[in-house]
């Protein structure tokens, strides 16, 4: 009896309410991933059990690949907007968000083979999370209550996101693009290559993207297909790049990705810390200036004489103010007003320094700490500089860096005197509306020293400026910045026939009053002044920086713009916009290598693999290309040129170095013979 022919057997049938337009098995064939047609992402287990789904970042995106890291620990889903997720397998949890020009067409997530590891590594080990505390190592140092829920849960999300460039041999995500670019990223993070394509041959085509890109496991060659589209037909080419660069620098180059991910990672810290501080502070901080703001405009709309910051002065020196500000006092901000309004300054307040001091202090200094690192990097051009990282931008992203921690410092002081000066200014407001009320202030709060009342007086002084005044005193300032002597300048002259400032007159009243005091607001009162750093716009109120005698020494020296030490200064920004030219310079840091050694990836051979016809019927999809390689550097790329579903296969072999030596095989499904024989048009073109 013969042996019995074992039949596939269908374990399973599912539905699914949506089409599946992408189907990718994890490594070890327990987990499937899907992207249906409304671009959300489901992984399976093998037994369908739901492990978690992904929703798209935006209605009417699609995906455009996916792909798993070769341990099958994280995915990386890629759409047609350009964006790129890479999902923790375990919780679905974003671990890395990052964006490629135009939309990704292809996606695949290869690694370096272990035999072409160089074990002889000449770099000592990198020491400096021994000195740097984690954020996780932070929180365990703070109580519990100082770290929120949600802040704890993105420190958690660091850590993943950390682990990325753990594996010894490196590996590397291909993205292709509709750009006729391809973007590679070690790790899945760190931009290595940016490979433009050349359209010599495919000017005439419609419509020309990426299909797919592979890389050889020992990162010697590159590989391209290319799909061009006309009304008619399909074109698909194969283009071979010659990559010694990355091949000889592989080392170098995992090197650079971790400190690209210590960087990047600090960066996201950076970002949900800024975010904390922006959720700390309240809008109610914003209370008094309002009520004053409008108290101010009804009195002098009233016509009535004086100014809100004479009532209050009145109010301090003689215990005495106008029947206006007393009924405001009394009814508009009442004690218990007061109180509810001191409670949440404090508490905003104190929240967002321990947010300055702890976290973010801390996370600038780590950055600065490797973007140093990164600077020493460069100097050694042998290894690092021929990769194209250019000191001079490095040290710019290092200074910025430094500016960003200062900056910290700056947050940090303009908390504590606010802090200060509002409890003073409070205690005595309060004391002053029981006092109009009739009731007597409690004993413990009831005495003011001349200090205290010298310290409300500045106060007042410093920050109750009303619309009108502002408007004078730049008028003032412009009859003193005024020559009437100096004609050769006619832009600068003031219109003496009436009392308002020309355009011209005025920029110049508001370049000379920027170099010797705070810009005001043209609103009115300004007492919150924290706020203002929590948004991105310029400072609307900075502290006196005329005043700081370093300050003044860098303005009037000639040497800060060329010197490699000392910070630039961010005078007049807020701490998001602060950000934001942290966050350019390290761009313009890491981004060079990938220009340069995608430049230096150089074409070896571009051919036409076939050519199909186009379909009209809607059920039938265009022809697919697949290609990879094996241990023996082998090339393989298996493909259809009937529009499918079709009934014949193609695939063909060739060594990684050398394409145009391919051997071609055939196979007829449901028919024995030579496919050849009987219909030369199928051949695949050489």
């Amino acid at each position: 009896m013969g042996e019995e022919i074992k039949k596939f057997k269908l374990r399973e049938e599912k539905h699914i309410t949506n089409e599946v337009e992408f189907m990718a098995w994890s490594p070890s064939m327990d987990l499937l991933a899907l992207a249906n047609a409304n671009a959300e992402v489901l992984v399976n287990r093998l037994s369908w059990q739901r492990v978690w789904s992904l929703a798209p970042l935006k209605d009417g995106d699609k995906v455009g690949g996916l792909s798993w890291r070769p341990d099958g620990k994280v995915i990386a889903i890629g759409y047609l907007s350009g964006n790129i997720r890479i999902c923790d397998v375990e919780k679905g949890d974003v671990v890395h968000f990052g964006s490629v020009p135009g939309a990704i067409t292809s996606l695949i997530w290869l690694e370096q083979s272990k035999s072409s590891v160089n074990e002889n590594v000449i770099y000592a080990r990198d020491t400096s999370e021994d000195f740097l505390p984690s954020a996780t190592e932070q929180s365990l140092r703070c109580d519990e209550n100082s770290v929120s829920s949600d802040q704890a849960s993105g420190l958690e999300a660091y850590e993943s996101f950390r682990t990325l460039t753990a594996q010894k041999c490196l590996n590397i995500l291909l993205v292709g693009t509709d750009k006729l670019e391809v973007h590679l990223f070690s790790y899945g993070v760190f931009p290595t290559a940016i490979v433009k394509l050349d359209l010599t041959l495919l000017e005439m085509m419609e419509e020309v993207i990426v299909d797919s890109a592979i890389i050889s496991p020992d990162l010697s060659s590159l590989f391209i297909t290319l799909r061009a589209d006309t009304d008619t037909e399909t074109h698909i080419w194969l283009k071979s790049y010659d990559t010694s660069l990355l091949f000889t620098r592989c080392t170098e180059i995992r090197l650079l990705a971790a400190k690209y991910v210590m960087i990047a990672s600090a960066r996201l810290e950076l970002h949900v810390i800024l975010q904390q501080m922006c959720t700390a502070w309240e809008e109610l901080l914003r209370e008094m200036d309002t009520k004053l703001l409008r108290f101010a405009e009804e009195k002098k709309k009233m016509g009535q004489g004086g100014t809100v910051s004479n009532d209050f002065l009145e109010l301090l020196l003689f215990g005495t103010t106008s029947l206006e500000l007393q009924a405001f006092l009394l009814e508009e901000l009442t004690d218990k007003g007061l109180k509810k309004l001191g409670f949440s300054i404090e508490n905003s307040y104190t929240n967002i320094q321990r947010l300055v001091v702890r976290q973010l202090l801390r996370i600038s200094q780590n950055m600065t700490s490797h973007l140093s690192d990164l600077h020493g990097m460069s100097q050694w051009y042998d290894r690092f500089g021929l990769l194209g990282l250019n000191p001079d931008l490095v040290n710019a992203a290092v200074k910025m860096s430094g500016a960003f921690a200062v900056s910290g410092v700056e947050l940090q002081q303009v908390i504590e005197t606010s802090l200060k000066n509002f409890k003073a200014f409070f205690r005595w407001l309060y004391i002053a509306i029981l006092r109009l009320s009739n009731r007597p202030p409690p004993p413990e709060i009831n005495k003011m020293s001349q200090h205290d009342i010298k310290f409300v007086g500045d106060f007042l002084r410093d920050n109750f400026i009303d619309l009108w005044e502002i408007q004078e005193e730049e008028r003032i300032r412009a009859e003193e910045a005024y020559d009437p002597e100096d004609d050769t300048d006619t832009s600068m002259k003031m219109d003496t026939s009436s009392s308002s400032l020309s355009p011209s007159s005025t920029l110049a009243a508001q370049l000379k009053a920027q170099t010797c005091t705070p810009k005001m607001q043209p609103e009115g009162f300004r007492l919150e002044k924290v706020g203002q750093y929590l948004k991105n716009e310029d400072l609307i109120q900075p502290p006196p920086y005329h005043e700081n005698p370093w300050a003044q020494f860098l303005l009037s020296s000639n040497f800060q713009s060329s010197s490699k030490i000392l910070y630039p200064s961010m005078q007049g920004k807020s701490m998001l916009q602060r950000k934001e030219m942290l966050d350019q310079a390290i761009f313009n840091a890491v981004l060079k290598p990938a220009t340069v050694i995608g430049a230096s990836m150089n074409c070896r051979n571009s051919f036409k693999l076939f050519t199909a016809k186009e379909t009209k019927k809607e059920e039938d999809r265009p022809p697919k290309v697949c290609q990879f390689t094996d241990d023996t550097n082998q090339l393989w790329i298996a493909f259809v040129t009937d529009p499918l579903p079709c009934t014949c296969l193609s695939i063909m072999k060739c060594p990684v170095s050398n394409t145009s030596t391919s051997q071609v095989a055939r196979v007829q499904i449901g028919r024995i013979g030579d496919p050849f024989s009987d219909d030369s048009s199928m051949q695949p073109d050489k």
